[in-house]
């Protein structure tokens, strides 16, 4: 039984797993059946100084002795295997001690609902959501914020949306950089209404929204083509003392870009020196998008856009794009050869079939 016993890697400093190791070892040396409480002390002592192999080969030994194992040793095996990322092994752990009818904890269910977590179990999570209903762990702030960055993460957001509010309907204060989260994942799936009722939900829980959270549901409504929504929204976040930044307006000149609107997304960059800011490539892409999309289609206009936009520096493939889309292959090619840009820039825009 000995033989294959993995070696320790940090004996001499560990008095006390030393005594302990000499107990248990002289016992099943002898044939003798290593009492409890000094087993299961051996293995609590190896993981919590981080010698998983070895926990997990004594409490294995533990269990075909017929040992009686307690709560605390297998927590303190899922913790061990859970803060050295073995987190599959952790999840084994904790469902062999909900097997073998023992109750685990509040901090050992959100070690283990975390560790889910991180490697993008769902079924796992959704599995220890179904066992909570019934034992009534106390979920943590942090074992929420990391399910919900999972299926954030997993493109859930309507999952991620009911997690929230089970957090929620617990009394358990939401983090803003949860909402943050859960209202940038509704920007990008375009669901600007739920990214606006997040935030709503975060102000009336007493969450201050920064940065960060308007400007998410700014893009929000710029992806759908909200432009009057997305105005309110930046009136509203200059109203609560937060000033928009380049993300903000960039944004706005995509939702005018979408409506086509070209004078509003003008308007922007006109705006930007008296703010401090610059035009990037961004801010033009806009501008050339919104005369493609506005009817009819100011093409003349598309191209002055992307002219003004080489002079000043902020070329670049996302200004051809719109340019080609604006004004076709051919003539798009043709302004290139014009504004003396680069080969890269031609084999890019060659004129094809539109």
């Amino acid at each position: 039984m000995l033989a294959d016993m993995p070696g320790s890697t940090k004996q001499s400093d560990m008095p006390e797993i030393r005594s302990l190791r000499a107990k248990v070892v002289r016992a099943v040396r002898t044939r003798h059946i290593p009492d409890s409480a000094t087993l299961m002390a051996f293995i609590r002592a190896l993981a919590s100084k981080g010698q998983v192999d070895e926990a997990e080969y004594w409490f294995q030994v533990a269990l075909r002795l017929g040992v009686q194992t307690t709560e605390v040793a297998f927590e303190f095996l899922v913790t061990a295997f859970a803060k050295n990322k073995r987190f599959e092994t952790a999840v084994r752990y904790f469902n062999g001690m909900v097997d073998a009818g023992l109750s685990p904890s509040a901090s050992c269910f959100n070690t283990v609902l975390h560790a889910c977590s991180k490697v993008g179990d769902v079924d796992m999570v959704e599995k220890l959501r179904k066992q909570n209903v019934e034992r009534r762990w106390e979920i943590s702030g942090g074992a929420h914020h990391a399910v919900i960055k999972m299926l954030v993460k997993q493109r859930q957001v309507h999952h991620a949306t009911s997690w929230s509010s089970h957090m929620i309907a617990s009394g358990r204060a939401v983090a803003p950089m949860t909402f943050n989260l859960l209202i940038d994942a509704c920007a990008k799936a375009g669901e600007s209404r739920s990214a606006e009722a997040h935030l709503a939900r975060m102000i009336d829980q007493g969450c201050e929204p920064n940065l960060i959270t308007y400007n998410s549901v700014v893009n929000a409504f710029a992806t759908t083509g909200g432009s009057r929504r997305a105005e309110e929204w930046v009136r509203r976040m200059s109203a609560a003392g937060i000033e928009p930044d380049e993300v903000t307006y960039g944004a706005l000149c995509k939702a005018y870009a979408r409506r086509g609107q070209p004078e509003k997304v003008q308007k922007v960059i006109d705006s930007l020196p008296e703010r401090g800011m610059e035009a990037n490539q961004y801010f033009y892409a806009s501008l050339i998008g919104a005369c493609a999309r506005a009817r009819p289609t100011q093409h003349l206009r598309a191209e002055q856009a992307f002219c003004e936009g080489v002079r000043r520096g902020v070329g670049g493939a996302l200004l051809l794009h719109h340019l080609r889309r604006a004004v076709g292959s051919a003539r798009a090619h043709s302004l290139c050869l014009e504004q003396g840009l680069d080969r890269g820039a031609l084999e890019a825009i060659a004129p094809r079939e539109d």
